[in-house]
């Protein structure tokens, strides 16, 4: 899909600094150069993630759940516990009780909809008021369940 679309391949190609002349293609993995020279996958620059075989944007679903008229904010992330498979986490506050994995199934494919979802009274901010993606990773999740209610910053 390439050929003849210089627009495309500007946007999906860039110089590779280690081959005069070369290209490299712009995956959207990030990964570091490790001590044995070995690149090591660390994750995705653009919140894509692969659910159960379907390539998913966590900001789709986030989009989903702030339709919900009680919900005032949420962040997805996508996370895997130890020697567990990958599952979709939903972090979010909201005004009254409601339930909010019944509505996301009427919105959503399955594979889409978060199996744990954890209530804060509000997301963790950073000093320039975005979310605090950092504190989010280090609020622990239930092995099974569907997360609890936490307070955040």
């Amino acid at each position: 899909g390439y050929v003849n679309r210089d627009d495309l391949t500007a946007a999906a190609f860039l110089d590779d600094p280690f081959a005069e002349g070369g290209r490299m293609y712009r995956t959207g993995d990030l990964v570091r150069l490790n001590d044995e020279l070995d690149l090591e996958f660390i994750g995705r620059v653009d919140h894509q993630v692969k659910v159960r075989g379907y390539r998913v944007e966590l900001s789709e679903i986030e989009l989903a759940v702030r339709s919900l008229e009680y919900v005032r904010d949420v962040v997805i992330e996508a996370r895997t516990p130890e020697g567990g498979t990958l599952r979709l986490v939903a972090f979010y506050t909201a005004d009254g009780d409601a339930d909010i994995r019944a509505d996301l199934e009427r919105l959503l494919p399955d594979y889409m909809v978060p199996a744990v979802f954890v209530r804060l009274d509000r997301l963790p901010l950073d000093r320039n008021g975005k979310v605090d993606r950092r504190r989010l990773s280090g609020i622990e999740i239930a092995a099974g369940g569907t997360g609890g209610g936490a307070g955040g910053d």
